[in-house]
């Protein structure tokens, strides 16, 4: 291991910036029971991320590593301390999100997702967070609820499709119909996405529904 580290450490210097071989050295140094030395790291690339998903990523590391040390209540304070000097920002809550996910705090995690969603109305990953959250936790009404909020501001016609699914899952196979219908266009090109929507149509018992919607959604 150390002779690993050493190597990897060459490398790093070589290749300033490069956040991912400067992860291989924090892993190792995490397999050689250095952990101080894989939280520096680790901290370093928070400090130096550019977007709030590579801040998740990076605050993710932390808290495994946190984990395995029983400090997740000091990790805990990092991030708030952080999150209170850059109050405009995701990244940091996003971040305690990511550390709730990892001690398996749904709820805290719940309501840091919607703290993030009332500063990016729009973000459609973080909808699809909480919808899927939602559905861990056994809560079918609040997926659709979250879903069809989202709805006027997608773009992309991944929350139509979160919506479509989340409809025939609970039975309410018209609304389900209906979005998958207003998707077909959008999806002519996207053969896995229709192949997907099909088999959700099939696993609802919908057996010609799905061969059609199929059929119909497919370019010629």
């Amino acid at each position: 291991p150390e002779e690993a580290v050493k190597m990897t450490r060459q490398a790093v210097a070589r290749f300033e910036g490069d956040s991912d071989l400067a992860a291989s050295l924090a892993s190792l140094h995490e397999e050689a029971g250095q952990w101080a030395d894989a939280e520096a790291i680790y901290w370093r690339l928070y400090d130096e991320a550019q977007s709030p998903a590579d801040q998740a990523r990076w605050a993710a590391q932390l808290a495994q590593l946190a984990m395995r040390n029983g400090k997740t209540e000091d990790l805990d304070e990092k991030l708030q301390e952080r999150a209170r000097g850059n109050r405009r920002s995701i990244g940091p809550i996003l971040a305690q999100a990511e550390l709730a996910r990892v001690t398996q705090n749904e709820d805290k995690r719940r309501d840091l997702l919607l703290e993030a969603v009332r500063l990016q109305p729009k973000d459609v990953d973080l909808r699809l967070q909480i919808a899927n959250l939602e559905e861990q936790s056994g809560n079918p009404d609040r997926v659709v609820a979250v879903l069809e909020e989202a709805l006027a501001a997608d773009t992309t016609g991944r929350i139509r499709a979160a919506l479509a699914q989340a409809y025939l899952r609970q039975g309410q196979t018209v609304k389900g119909m209906r979005e998958l219908q207003a998707m077909s266009g959008k999806l002519a090109s996207d053969p896995r996405s229709i192949e997907a929507n099909a088999a959700v149509l099939a696993g609802a018992g919908m057996y010609e529904e799905a061969i059609r919607f199929h059929r119909e959604s497919l370019p010629d």
